[in-house]
């Protein structure tokens, strides 16, 4: 059993601590080391502040420094560290000095060691009667003292917001007293009881007492307040701003958030010149400069410039200019132009300005200007301008300018350009068309694009042969003016067989009602005995076409061609790179693994 204890209390540690408590000391031990600790809470001070810092000690000697300051002791008992109350620490403690022990003690020095040990130990603990020390509740006190605190922090709080609530309660009932005032001195309104025609009633008489009123000053003082009422309302903002209310100019207002401003709870009846809104406000109508931290809102009207970090919203019209980070909302036209970091809607129209958003602009009228948007333009009414988005242009009205967007691009009449990285659709296009896939009703113009759909357009199909490929056929569809061409030949040469897919671009000339000119680009890539080769083998034509009617629908067509052949195709059994499609050529030449040939062709087909 002593040969276990001196083994746990020997063991090496390392403990570093700084104003920490003892039960957090104890707990490293245990957490680190693996020793188990036991103790009675209410016989040891756990909340005593520690400062310690030993490395490679033993537990012996830090427990020595971790308890030399308490009345604590510790023995170990199987494997567990018993932690207890020391009467002698108590002792010493109370009496400032080292207790005398008996002289029997002093006698046994010159005997053996094992007899001094086991003669002193007895005397201690028999003799020695442990002073009771009332132990105190630090946790329980801590926190009643944490609660009192914490009561004397809320009830200032209330006081001072008590405080404010009133103060902020008697200046709106000042300003609506003021208000009052103000407006009962500059419109005073002509009394009930006095008739249009000018006649006093027998009620009027008696209600007048002594002071009866004649008809003629009835008459005049009536018209006199109509005339101070008038002179009023001219004074006063014009009416036509914000409908049937009237609104007072001020210059200057600062809000914290409505209704807690310089205008109070009346903030909607006034217009300000200079606005500063620490979160919100929200006013009458604004002529001159805002500021919004969040949010800008008037009830009528802007003419100048609006700041918010999120959103400028108006109920009525805005001539000049809104930056928000988020969105402008704006009930009636828009006479300049609006910045957001998402959106700006109108239900009005734009003019002289733009929308420029990072994600949407939307108009619900008409845009004699821009809208440019990271994502998407929409406008219900006509755009006289320039429309550019990174994926959809889109208007329900006339497009007169560049509609330009990533993906699509749509109107119902186009006078002037739509370019989409896939998708242009109009209904009357006067213009060009420019995108992979180009739709109309009927096109003034061009359309540049792989698949040109025109309903009232251009659609031919050719049948013909050549010297090169002895059987094509074709689909042309678009504009007389350029059409994309669908092309597939074959040619037969012994035992091989020879596919060719062709792809490009015409435009038809006309000459006179039976007498036109052809004029097409065709890429072909031809296949060597199977539907597809991935080797380059392509050929390059030009084919310039005279045709004549010869029908209602039907036209036959001749002419010259001229062909550029560039493959890296190799042929095995003549080893060389290419195939012989033509019996004679300009030029034959082969650089490193790549062959070109160039001759001239001829020709005819059918045409319906």
């Amino acid at each position: 059993m002593a040969g276990a204890q001196t083994t746990v209390l020997e063991k090496k540690v390392n403990l570093e601590l700084k104003d920490q408590t003892l039960e957090q000391a104890l707990k490293l031990l245990k957490q680190r080391y693996g020793f188990h600790f036991s103790y009675s809470n209410s016989q040891i001070q756990l909340d005593r502040k520690i400062n310690i810092s030993v490395k490679n000690q033993p537990l012996r000697s830090v427990l020595d420094q971790l308890l030399k300051d308490a009345s604590i002791k510790y023995k170990v008992v199987g494997d567990h560290i018993v932690l207890s109350s020391d009467p002698t620490k108590q002792t010493e403690e109370l009496s400032g000095k080292r207790p005398v022990y008996p002289p029997v003690s002093r006698i046994q020095i010159s005997t053996p060691p094992v007899a001094s040990v086991t003669t002193v130990a007895p005397v201690r603990e028999i003799k020695m009667e442990p002073i009771p020390v009332p132990q105190t509740d630090y946790k329980a006190e801590r926190r009643r003292r944490n609660q009192e605190a914490l009561k004397e922090v809320s009830d200032k709080v209330s006081d001072a917001a008590r405080k404010v609530a009133d103060k902020t309660t008697q200046a709106a009932k000042n300003i609506d007293k003021n208000l009052q005032k103000l407006t009962k001195d500059a419109n005073i309104p002509p009394p009930s009881n006095i008739p249009l025609d000018g006649s006093v009633s027998l009620e009027n008489a008696e209600g007048a007492g002594n002071d009866t009123l004649n008809t003629k000053d009835s008459v005049a003082s009536a018209n006199k307040k109509e005339e101070i009422t008038q002179d009023s309302v001219m004074n006063k903002t014009d009416s036509t701003e914000t409908g049937s209310e009237e609104l007072e100019h001020r210059p200057f207002q600062i809000s914290f958030v409505y209704p807690l401003s310089t205008n109070g709870a009346q903030g909607y009846k006034y217009v300000n010149k200079v606005s500063f809104n620490i979160l919100s406000g929200y006013a009458g109508g604004l002529e001159g400069v805002e500021f919004g931290g969040i949010a800008n809102l008037e009830k009528s009207y802007v003419k100048g410039v609006q700041f918010a970090g999120i959103a400028n919203i108006v109920g009525g019209s805005v001539t000049g200019a809104q930056f928000a980070g988020i969105t402008n909302i704006v009930k009636e036209p828009v006479e300049g132009v609006q910045f957001a970091g998402i959106a700006n809607v109108t239900k009005g129209s734009v003019t002289k300005g733009g929308q420029f958003a990072g994600f949407i602009n939307v108009s619900k009228g008409s845009v004699s200007s821009m809208q440019a948007a990271g994502f998407i333009n929409v406008a219900q009414g006509d755009i006289h301008g320039a429309q550019a988005a990174g994926f959809a242009n889109v208007i329900k009205g006339d497009a007169r300018g560049p509609q330009i967007a990533g993906f699509t691009n749509v109107a119902r009449n186009l006078h002037g350009a739509q370019i989409g990285g896939f998708l242009n659709v109009a209904r009357k296009v006067h213009g060009v068309q420019i995108g992979f896939i180009n739709i109309a009703d009927s096109v003034d113009g061009v359309q540049i694009g792989f698949l040109n759909i025109a309903k009232h357009g251009y659609y031919r199909v050719e049948v013909w042969g050549s010297e090169t490929m002895y059987a094509n056929a074709a689909f042309k569809m678009g504009t007389r003016q350029l059409h994309s061409i669908f092309a597939v030949g074959y040619r037969s040469e012994g035992s091989k067989n020879y596919i060719a897919y062709g792809y490009g671009l015409g435009t038809e000339i006309t000459a006179s009602n039976r007498l036109a000119l052809n004029l097409d680009l065709i890429a072909w890539q031809v296949n060597e005995g199977s539907t597809w080769t991935d080797e380059l083998n392509m050929l390059n034509q030009f084919r310039a076409n005279m045709s004549f009617r010869v029908g209602k629908r039907t036209q036959i067509f001749a002419g010259p061609t001229f062909n550029v052949y560039v493959s890296r195709l190799y042929d095995a059994e003549k080893e060389r790179y290419g195939i012989p499609l033509t019996p004679w050529k300009v030029y034959d030449e082969t650089h490193g693994n790549t062959n070109v040939v160039m001759w001239p062709g001829f020709n005819v087909g059918i045409r319906f």
